[in-house]
């Protein structure tokens, strides 16, 4: 996984009548987030022909052209932060991503540009097919910097009402998406293969994803639960082998993310846990995100974000 947080919530001891209310209001109000929480913060980052981290209807609204994400190191004092990445996300006015531009850094040196054009956004499946530029000339004069390659791109292999079928360019491996959330076989279509991608749901509301491993065992298997009152996520569970990273989803009683819990376990034994915190602007868009590892009850801060929001 791309990252890995944990958020302690602490509940107060409401009983009765008022908990309820406040519950039903959290939970009416959930899914009103920019971010989109089943992708962001996740291996989906990387998933570019999916543009599908940001929540289209919410862009649309506050009519945001831009987002800018500042990725930086650990935040012991201010003046010792370094900035890792830059991230810039461009919109069009129905809340699509028209394009992203991706900076890397080293020791606070811009060394390589990649920058993705999404020229008619994405399709109803998700699926954004984008042309790519980078810029890496910089590198040449900075020794031991590594700008990552560009990612995995795919291309439709099959689209219909009961599957979907995407081939990876690289690797000629599939990914298979089953809307209805069982797999459904369709005559015309090989069965998926070892090392395929399975995904039940959609690639907007995915319920669960798999890796089929052989003799149809399920690798890095991942489960999305999401409230049944709002369809908002509520949890994400990762698999992999013995460890287990189970992410609970925070909600303020305004019903606005402000952050999420993850916590590790090898085999059922607890390992260790993260905390991550969002600090919300006037609007409830996160604008500030600190990320901690708790050791011996003392959270020790890893990395620190900042999203500044630009307006049509």
């Amino acid at each position: 996984m791309r990252n890995l947080f944990f958020v302690c919530l602490v509940l107060g001891a409401c009983a009765g009548k008022k908990h309820k209310s406040v519950r039903e209001k959290r939970q009416n109000e959930a899914h009103d987030c920019v971010f989109r929480m089943q992708s962001l913060f996740t291996d989906a980052e990387d998933d570019f022909s999916f543009p599908l981290w940001f929540n289209e209807k919410i862009i649309a609204t506050q009519k945001i052209s831009s987002i800018t994400r500042r990725i930086y190191s650990t935040e012991i004092k201010d003046a010792e932060r370094q900035l890792r990445e830059k991230r810039q996300y461009y919109f069009n006015q129905n809340g699509m991503l028209r394009c992203l531009v991706i900076r890397h850094y080293f020791d606070d040196q811009e060394i390589g540009i990649v920058r993705y054009d999404y020229p008619n956004g994405h399709d109803k499946f998700g699926y954004g097919p984008y042309n790519v530029v980078k810029d890496s000339s910089r590198m040449d004069v900075i020794q031991d910097a590594n700008v990552p390659e560009v990612k995995t791109t795919y291309y439709p292999f099959f689209i219909g009402t009961e599957l979907l079928v995407y081939r990876n360019l690289q690797t000629g491996k599939k990914r298979h998406y089953f809307p209805s959330g069982k797999i459904q076989k369709v005559d015309s279509i090989p069965i998926p293969q070892l090392h395929d991608e399975l995904v039940m749901g959609t690639a907007f509301y995915p319920t669960a994803q798999y890796i089929l491993g052989k003799d149809e065992i399920k690798s890095e298997f991942t489960r999305y639960v999401y409230s049944k009152k709002t369809g908002s996520i509520a949890r994400i569970i990762f698999y992999k082998g013995p460890l287990t990273t189970k992410r609970t989803i925070a909600y303020n009683t305004q019903g606005k993310c402000t952050g999420f819990v993850d916590s590790s376990f090898h085999n059922a034994k607890f390992l260790t846990q993260f905390q991550t915190v969002f600090a919300l602007d006037d609007k409830g868009n996160p604008m500030k995100i600190n990320t901690f590892k708790r050791i011996n009850e003392n959270p020790t801060i890893l990395q620190t974000e900042h999203f500044l929001y630009e307006h049509y």
